[in-house]
């Protein structure tokens, strides 16, 4: 792979480090409260968060064996996800604005 394009997942300015580490602040907080115990509210909680990232009905019953870890996981997990397709879609704005402008000064000249 390209180290130029390796560079480009990684963090580059100081909102993109803040983002990164409230979600590594927010994995730890969570998988803490999941192993104190998750009582019946924030299981509910945590599956009606679930259902709506996933354009689900809320309100679901609490199912055998749901495992509310992974539920957790997996949504810090969308939001990182989120973060980064933001940040992709930054990266492709500034390269087009760039084209189009090399493309305009040249059709001057």
């Amino acid at each position: 792979m390209d180290t130029v394009k390796e560079k480009d997942y990684l963090p580059t300015t100081a909102k993109e480090l803040a983002d990164q580490h409230e979600l590594v602040d927010l994995v730890a907080k969570m998988v803490n409260i999941y192993n104190k115990g998750l009582n019946d509210s924030q299981k509910q909680m945590l599956r009606d968060m679930h259902a709506e990232l996933k354009g689900e009905n809320i309100n679901q019953p609490d199912w055998t064996g749901v495992n509310y870890l992974n539920l957790i996981l997996e949504m810090v997990y969308m939001r990182g996800c989120a973060f980064g397709h933001i940040k992709g879609m930054a990266q492709m704005h500034n390269s087009y604005s760039k084209d189009i402008k090399n493309i305009w000064d040249n059709r001057k000249k």
